[in-house]
């Protein structure tokens, strides 16, 4: 079976506006691909964030089209601190992954799939992504090209998906944590 595959430029070819990029990434437009929107309450699903997560622009600008596209939005409001088993369209973005369907999960942001301090969730997904032979692709912030493709097959994407599962942990600890204490401070201040 040959596998379809659509070329992508680098995100410094499309910020310099190259013909010719420097790298190119093949992705398989042959296969489905799954878009994971999150967002953490329930009142974020009317933000933005939430409405860009569900936008199928960027998979169908990567060659997909659209009844290849799979979108599930029941994590929307969920946790990304929630395990994987405890978020029902993780589990079935798993299921296609086990089953063959999907070959790329396209994420908003790394923070988008964990909020996991000890790695334990992120770890055992990076796993079943490489078993499987998927890759997880972030756009750039405007949407127009690829922030990344991670390829679990390559020792240093596997290090750089770990820190930016870090980092959003770092994030809920650090500056959201330091927010709510001070929230609270000025509520028992009577403000």
């Amino acid at each position: 079976m040959t596998t379809t595959t659509r070329r992508i430029l680098s995100p410094d070819a499309w910020t310099r506006k190259e013909e010719a990029p420097m790298w190119k990434q093949e992705l398989p437009v042959d296969h489905y691909v799954q878009i994971y929107p999150r967002v953490s309450s329930p009142e974020q699903k009317k933000n933005v964030s939430a409405e860009m997560q569900q936008d199928k622009g960027f998979a169908l600008l990567c060659g997909w089209i659209d009844e290849r596209i799979i979108m599930d939005t029941d994590d929307l409001g969920l946790s990304g601190q929630l395990r994987m088993e405890d978020r029902p369209a993780f589990v079935k973005m798993l299921r296609n992954i086990a089953n063959g369907t999907i070959k790329v999960v396209i994420a908003a942001q790394v923070d988008r799939l964990f909020r996991d301090r000890w790695g334990q969730e992120y770890s055992k997904f990076m796993e079943i992504c490489f078993t499987y032979g998927v890759k997880v692709v972030t756009p750039n912030p405007y949407r127009t090209g690829i922030d990344f493709v991670y390829d679990f097959s390559i020792p240093w994407h596997i290090d750089k998906f770990r820190r930016k599962c870090e980092e959003a942990w770092n994030y809920i600890e650090n500056h959201i944590g330091r927010m709510l204490a001070a929230r609270e401070e000025l509520a028992l201040a009577g403000f």
